[in-house]
């Protein structure tokens, strides 16, 4: 396919509805993703030409991938309404009525983990879709949660909510969500991904009721824990949540036994 002199592939095709999924993508998420074992002037080069092509809008930022080796990025890349206009006549989906997601300049760094962690989650439930929750259609009206991720798993017929928790917030907000989870919600189970144990035993202590005397072993019913040190580099991860608490799951057990509590 050419589209005003350049010609689209496959791989450009899947990038770009990749970069539509996640709202945007980092230089080192498209290297990653679609040019694995490609050299980097050789993905510079084709982004330029994608750029040149009116098919993608580079945005400059100060961000610093803190869980993916330190190091600073400048840029990060969206779609334009002309790439979005091509996904469209060669990709089956159903959110593209939703359009280019805007970007909240406040949220980047989370957002920027988020794509990472919905990749690896990916991995552990083969059988299942995630999707970022951002291309969801959503009822402002309706008094449920939206997450950052809904996991479905079509045998199942289950609804997952994905939360990635980075920092902390106030006591009252949580109690906020446990309670629109637990009254209003959908979702079968909430699995939060946190990035540091004490949120997990902060929220962990307000769903159980037992605040500071909370253990990892207690139970905390539709709400599942896990690390995002484990979901981002382990290949033997170690779940944490109120049913056994720390659990070393073996790799090809993951699907089965991940499946198995939380569908």
């Amino acid at each position: 396919m050419v589209e005003n002199n350049v010609r689209i592939s496959q791989r450009d095709l899947n990038l770009l509805f990749d970069i539509y999924e996640n709202v945007f993508l980092a230089f080192y998420q498209i290297h990653e993703r679609h040019f694995r074992h490609r050299a980097k002037p050789t993905v510079y080069n084709r982004l330029s030409k994608l750029m040149r092509g009116g098919f993608l809008q580079p945005l400059r930022v100060n961000l610093n991938a803190y869980h993916h080796g330190g190091f600073d990025i400048g840029v990060i890349y969206q779609i334009t309404p002309k790439a979005l206009s091509v996904i469209r006549n060669y990709t089956i989906c159903d959110t593209f009525d939703k359009g280019i997601l805007q970007l909240n300049r406040a949220n980047l760094y989370h957002d920027l983990v988020l794509t990472d962690v919905i990749l690896k989650l990916k991995n552990h439930f083969p059988t299942c879709k995630i999707k970022n929750a951002k291309l969801q259609k959503f009822d402002p009206k309706d008094a449920s949660r939206l997450p950052d991720a809904i996991l479905n798993c079509p045998h199942s017929n289950s609804k997952v909510a994905i939360e990635l928790e980075l920092t902390a917030k106030s006591e009252n907000r949580y109690q906020e969500i446990i309670h629109q989870y637990r009254v209003h919600s959908d979702f079968s189970h909430v699995l939060y991904v946190v990035g540091k144990e004490n949120l997990f035993l902060k929220m962990g202590g307000l769903i159980t009721g037992f605040k500071n005397r909370f253990k990892a072993t207690d139970e905390t019913g539709k709400f599942y824990f896990i690390a995002l040190g484990e979901v981002l580099k382990c290949s033997q991860p170690k779940f944490l949540s109120g049913m056994g608490g720390l659990k070393n799951i073996h790799p090809q057990k993951v699907n089965f036994k991940m499946e198995e509590n939380l569908l």
